[in-house]
């Protein structure tokens, strides 16, 4: 009888099993051989795409980096309205795909991250870096609806982080919510 080959992992399957296991269990879940339990395979695999436990966690801060700010930003820039570009990017961070939900957590990914961010240097200056980029885009877009007062920027980012974190624990989509608070702010700078 034939023995069936096992699919190679990827990188990105480490990477994505990464972000499940800071889901699951927190930073702790970021060693080599829990993650290849998980996935039922060796360690040898691990090392094959990645020099080190440290490497690994640098490159799914860049992964996680580029999803969740530059392919979003890529996605919604296209829209020339800026109320409108405002409303798809909340559409874009409270309605996961099931690709996120899979891969990385949907929800529950950022507040992990975050809760990383307190015991790691790596993770923290991640986070700072990607808050920093939110908030400019956020300030950038309600300018050019006439909003020019960057604390409205923070009031909504604060909102997504808490609301992030709450939907980690209920489950609950906050779209609607959202969408409330935007439209709050928009009739603001439309007055």
């Amino acid at each position: 009888m034939a023995e069936t080959k096992k699919a190679r992992l990827s990188r990105e399957d480490w990477l994505y099993a990464g972000f499940r296991a800071l889901v699951e269990s927190g930073p702790e879940g970021l060693k080599a051989e829990r993650i290849a339990r998980a996935l039922g395979t060796t360690k040898g695999s691990f090392y094959w795409h990645f020099k080190d436990v440290p490497d690994f966690k640098a490159q799914m801060l860049d992964l996680w980096q580029t999803r969740a700010f530059e392919d979003i930003v890529a996605t919604v820039e296209q829209i020339d309205n800026p109320t409108q570009r405002l409303y798809a990017l909340a559409e874009n961070v409270t309605n996961p795909t099931e690709a996120d939900v899979l891969n990385y957590g949907g929800h529950a990914a950022e507040p992990a991250i975050r809760a990383w961010a307190r015991s790691d240097a790596g993770a923290a200056r991640a986070v700072a870096e990607i808050d920093a980029r939110r908030l400019g885009f956020l300030q950038k877009t309600l300018s050019e609806i006439g909003i020019q007062n960057p604390e409205f920027a923070r009031v909504i980012y604060g909102a997504h982080i808490g609301m992030s974190t709450l939907s980690a624990g209920d489950g609950i989509n906050n779209h609607s919510a959202m969408s409330s608070l935007l439209a709050a702010v928009v009739s603001i700078g439309e007055a």
